[in-house]
């Protein structure tokens, strides 16, 4: 897919111009014909994966920088303390971050943030102390794409973003409804036990939960539909609601889903996201 094309760009580069990249660094991102990195998907999971394969940097687009706040509020401060998430808007970023030898600043920034998630690892509350606020300050003079620093120093500050964009509202809504949307399309479907797995019910509504606590204002009554879908569902399947009542639930769904679609603004943003 394209998210590979900074990463090959690297490489190619590397191979042209002599130098040696860091193998302990991941990269992702969508490259133009004139270098510029574009933003990609499925951010969080990429930052996670980065991290289970013992990479130090995982570097992305610039332009993601909201995805990796909204990485920060559903998934909480140790993700972006695991490792260091730095922002790369060229492919000439991508060759300086990449490689070994890199400048003294952002050689210098690296470093620094290296200090951090030691004393982070023995005490996450060292986030508010003074020693780790003054370096993430100095981090973040030292180069202005250290994304996690960025967002950490936030946190420090108790100033980090707290509700999810609209579109990681829309993304984590459909996996908590991934196993329960058939359910939506198809009535005979939402009455039958067989179709709809409990343990899918269960992880839904807990999902749901948890989201509505961090959604995007403007998405919270179209989770409640979706919450009451599902409990509508598990009691259909248990007998204890009638079939007018389910087919309500599925209108208030369809309504909640047309007033999201009628924010033209929203709509906007998150095709632009790429939802």
């Amino acid at each position: 897919g394209s998210s590979v094309g900074a990463a090959s760009g690297t490489m190619i580069l590397s191979m042209l111009e002599g130098f040696e990249i860091d193998p302990k660094l991941a990269m992702t991102g969508d490259v133009t014909a004139d270098g510029k990195v574009r933003k990609i998907g499925g951010v969080a999971a990429k930052i996670r994966a980065a991290t289970s394969s013992e990479c130090g940097i995982v570097a992305l687009p610039a332009d993601n920088y909201d995805q990796v706040a909204d990485a920060l509020v559903y998934e909480g401060p140790r993700l972006l303390a695991n490792i260091q998430v730095i922002g790369i808007a060229t492919l000439a970023d991508a060759a300086a971050l990449a490689r070994v030898d890199r400048e003294e600043k952002l050689a210098k920034a690296i470093k620094l943030f290296g200090e951090v998630q030691e004393a982070l690892k023995k005490s996450p509350d060292q986030i508010r102390s003074k020693a780790v606020r003054e370096k993430l300050t100095q981090i973040n003079e030292l180069t202005a794409n250290h994304y996690s620093a960025k967002l950490l120093a936030l946190v420090a500050q108790e100033k980090q973003p707290r509700r999810l964009s609209s579109g990681a509202t829309m993304y984590y809504m459909a996996v908590a409804m991934r196993g329960v949307k058939p359910a939506l399309l198809d009535l005979i479907k939402a009455t039958d036990r067989q179709s709809v797995p409990p343990v899918a019910i269960t992880d839904g509504i807990k999902t749901l939960d948890r989201l509505r606590r961090i959604a995007d204002p403007r998405m919270i009554p179209l989770v409640d539909a979706y919450r009451e879908f599902i409990k509508a569902v598990a009691d259909a399947q248990a007998g204890t609601i009638t079939l007018p009542t389910l087919k309500a639930r599925i209108k208030a769904v369809e309504d909640a889903e047309a007033k999201v679609e009628a924010n033209r603004d929203m709509m906007e943003k998150m095709l632009r996201e790429g939802v």
